[in-house]
């Protein structure tokens, strides 16, 4: 009995510590610990999550400010772009303003320049230039060629002239000479031949009844002066008239001064 016992004690003790028996342990205590790994790995799964939202809502706070700056920066350079543009359409206008003024004052100088070339060639012109009086208007006259009969008449050689008409059908005959030393020349033979003669150039000895006066060209208001001397003259009022240097004066005798004339006025108390 005693062999027997110990043999069924023997057999349950080598059943207890066989592989078997420790491999039933084992699931025994790992069914025990699976419900706390589960929570754990759903604790982690959470965490992963919130974890993970946390970082979308980072990522999409940090893409919104990005965006916000993007579109900041693009609005700004755009407003720096526009307000470039404009200051370059202005800087633009300007230099065309500037241009179109530029062209404009050069054409004003051009006319400038040209008036002044006019004036300074009418000037040296005027200054060769004698106008005459006594000779009647006639039909087909020849106011060059009558010029050189009243020369001769005088016996002055007539140096070459530019030209010779007459104003309209009046009095008046422009004559000019190639140059103011020509006129002088001219001037000083008639002036001379007065002197002797004591009156204007008689006209007959050419077949034409007047008589003949010259003098330096004047202006528009000298020469109504000198027209008007004349018509005193021819009625004895006056001795002389001759003009020097652009004015006009007149002489009541051969031995009187010589009275400068500013304007027609003052003929009046030669009357």
């Amino acid at each position: 009995m005693s062999t027997s016992a110990s043999q069924s004690s023997l057999k349950r003790r080598a059943s207890r510590e066989s592989p078997f028996a420790k491999s039933l342990k084992l699931d025994d205590h790992n069914n025990n610990a699976l419900p706390t790994l589960l929570t754990a790995v759903r604790d982690l799964e959470e965490r992963v999550k919130m974890q993970t939202e946390e970082m979308h809502s980072l990522f999409n706070t940090l893409s919104g400010k990005i965006n916000d700056m993007q579109e900041m920066l693009m609005k700004k350079l755009s407003d720096e772009v526009s307000a470039l543009n404009l200051k370059c359409n202005e800087s633009a206008e300007r230099v065309l303003r500037l241009e179109a003024d530029m062209k404009k004052q050069e054409g004003e100088m051009q006319k400038l320049k040209a008036t002044i070339n006019l004036l300074s060639s009418r000037g040296e012109s005027s200054q060769a230039d004698a106008i005459a009086f006594g000779v009647p208007f006639t039909e087909g006259e020849n106011i060059r060629s009558i010029f050189n009969q009243v020369c001769l008449s005088i016996d002055f050689m007539v140096p070459q002239i530019r030209d010779a008409f007459r104003i309209k059908q009046s009095n008046m005959i422009i004559i000019k000479f190639y140059s103011p030393a020509d006129r002088a020349r001219t001037l000083r033979a008639f002036s001379e031949c007065r002197k002797r003669i004591k009156s204007a150039i008689p006209l007959t000895s050419i077949g034409i009844d007047g008589k003949f006066s010259i003098f330096e060209s004047l202006s528009t208001e000298k020469r109504k002066i000198l027209q008007e001397g004349l018509k005193l003259k021819r009625l004895g009022k006056l001795q002389s008239e001759f003009s020097m240097r652009g004015d006009v004066f007149v002489r009541l005798s051969t031995d009187s001064t010589a009275c400068k004339i500013g304007n027609v006025d003052d003929l009046q108390r030669f009357r």
